[in-house]
């Protein structure tokens, strides 16, 4: 069974911000890791209210689909290409590191689309 809609590209880390508080990103790592794009649930929209206020949708990646030692914090910009779709952006605003003993560790990231 296939679970994923979607393909994570890239993941880009901020850098410092600057004088006038403007973040700026490098060229980020090129990946290819199957992942699936949802919208939050209303549990999670309960449970974590205003940290995910601003995500229209939720991005779940398993860890070890990723480059070992991979870690997504907020701010951290993702290029996803849902299947038949166009390449998207989205920024991470709130990242919940689900390590499960026995498998399946996956991130639970909560994403706004940017330009």
């Amino acid at each position: 069974m296939n679970l994923a809609n979607a393909t994570l590209t890239n993941i880009a880390t901020p850098g410092a911000a600057d004088a006038w508080g403007q973040v700026t990103y490098g060229a980020g790592t090129t990946v290819d890791v199957r992942c699936l794009l949802d919208v939050p649930s209303r549990a999670q929209t309960m449970a974590l209210a205003e940290r995910i206020s601003q995500a229209s949708a939720v991005l779940y990646i398993l860890k070890s689909a990723l480059p070992g030692g991979t870690t997504i914090a907020p701010r951290t910009k993702l290029a996803v290409t849902i299947d038949g779709g166009v390449q998207q952006s989205f920024e991470v605003v709130h990242s919940i590191d689900r390590e499960k003993s026995g498998g399946l560790s996956h991130w639970e990231l909560f994403v706004k689309v940017t330009k």
